[in-house]
């Protein structure tokens, strides 16, 4: 499990400390969430509000969170606002 405080000891960027599919803890969850607003956000996960990316045909990509039952998070990685409804569903 990818933590706040091993984020904080790697001094790396939140792409290189964690993949996407890597479970976190509920510190970099909701440190992430309360950046920007989320453009989607349910008590499945959220979308960040703020674009990191982009594709060639220019849709933007952002950062998706999920948040499981009990205390369970995890990173999903970057991905487009349809990606990501799409994958609530999955």
């Amino acid at each position: 499990m990818k933590t706040m405080e091993g984020w904080s000891k790697s001094k790396k960027n939140f792409n290189e400390f964690a993949q996407p599919g890597d479970e976190i803890d509920e510190e970099i969850f909701y440190y992430f969430l309360e950046v920007v607003p989320p453009i989607d956000y349910s008590s499945w996960g959220f979308l960040m509000g703020e674009p990191a990316n982009h594709t060639e045909s220019g849709e933007a990509i952002y950062e998706a969170f999920q948040k499981g039952h009990g205390s369970y998070y995890k990173y999903l990685g970057p991905m487009t606002a349809e990606q990501f409804k799409v994958a609530k569903y999955v």
